[in-house]
């Protein structure tokens, strides 16, 4: 049984480091103009980072956290006083409150170092471009106010990543074809840029039991007494129809790295993230089914159930069964992601729980 468990491919994102993949993209982009593999990769990926720094503007303005965004960048830049002068030659100094040239250039350099491969400098070139009749320091500003948001950093990052990536697949024939040196260079930053890695599938032989919940026969790591989870409502009424037809079962830890199965899967944004599914059923046969009893309350059925769909697909050799359960309408429902029609309906759906009612069929 353990050996059906561990020749399940598992995967892991890789560590994320401030503006590495920034940096490695910009690399790669010079490597392939550099040895005429694609002659405008640079500024595909510019344009590319560029717009994940108007998209989230936009979404900001859209949720109504922008001005503040702005204007707190904007106070920062403010400075100056101002003397007005009266009839009787009286002079009065006070404090104005007038963009400083001089403070938004100093600023925008902070800018400059926060985002990686000047790309503060290509914002405010792009942008300018776009909208040639707004005032510079405006821009200016923008670009200081999206340097300074965290997200849109992380943003920013994920973005390079997975521009990274496609431009490694439009490439990667064209690449094939270079001198032993150049391809060896380009394949190595390809490699570095990769979110997603797979790693050996582990399992701690010596875990412990979870908590205070029911002692439960079958599970792969057991004592004498079985092993005790503390399930909720839905998990334990899947457990209570899934054990007595397995030879053994195993509760997929929800955290750690390395250990347990991580399946890769592309969230609503386009971004890697890893699912970890929470049972892998055994069966006589050595038959594995993933099961993951999932509240589509969560909003993230629909990605999760794609990511977990294609994993199923390309291990079809590996994995018999793979279905996910909600409580819908009183009743508990599964979703198999590997019939074709379920996961023709998972491509179009916005919300999980119309799948559910069109496909979703009795657990029992």
């Amino acid at each position: 049984m353990l050996d059906a468990i561990l020749s399940l491919p598992s995967y892991r994102l890789t560590p994320k480091t401030a503006s590495v993949a920034t940096k490695r993209l910009m690399e790669l982009a010079v490597r392939l103009e550099q040895h005429q593999v694609a002659n405008e990769a640079q500024s595909r990926a510019i344009q590319a980072l560029y717009r994940q720094m108007t998209d989230r503007r936009d979404r900001m303005k859209t949720d109504g956290t922008w001005e503040a965004a702005f204007t707190g960048a904007a106070e920062l830049t403010l400075g100056g006083r101002v003397v007005d002068a009266h009839g009787d030659g009286e002079q009065t100094a006070s404090e104005s409150s007038v963009l400083s040239s001089e403070a938004i250039t100093e600023r925008f350099r902070k800018a400059e170092r926060a985002l990686a491969e000047q790309m503060a400098t290509n914002y405010l070139r792009l942008a300018s471009k776009e909208r040639p009749g707004e005032d510079w320091n405006d821009i200016r500003i923008e670009a200081i106010a999206l340097a300074e948001d965290d997200e849109m950093k992380v943003q920013l990052e994920n973005r390079a990543a997975s521009f990274a990536n496609e431009l490694a697949k439009d490439y990667a024939g064209p690449v094939s074809r270079l001198t032993p040196g150049p391809r060896a260079q380009i394949e190595e930053l390809m490699s570095a840029l990769k979110t997603v890695v797979q790693i050996p599938m582990q399992i701690k032989v010596s875990e412990q039991d979870r908590g205070q919940g029911n002692w439960r026969g079958k599970h792969i790591i057991t004592s004498s007494k079985g092993y005790r989870y503390n399930a909720n409502q839905l998990e334990g009424r899947v457990l209570d129809r899934e054990v007595p037809a397995c030879a053994g079962w195993y509760r997929n830890p929800s955290t750690g790295k390395d250990v347990g199965l991580g399946i890769p899967c592309l969230d609503e944004t386009g971004e890697d993230q890893i699912l970890r599914p929470d049972f892998l059923f055994v069966y006589e046969d050595g038959r594995v089914a993933i099961v993951d009893p999932h509240g589509g309350y969560l909003g993230d059925g629909v990605w999760k159930a794609k990511g977990l769909a294609k994993y199923a697909r390309d291990n079809a050799g590996l994995v018999d069964r793979a279905v996910i359960i909600d409580e819908i309408n009183g009743e508990d429902r599964f979703l198999d992601l590997l019939d074709p029609v379920v996961a023709a309906a998972l491509e179009t759906a916005t919300d999980i729980k119309t799948v559910y009612t069109a496909h979703g069929k009795r657990h029992s």
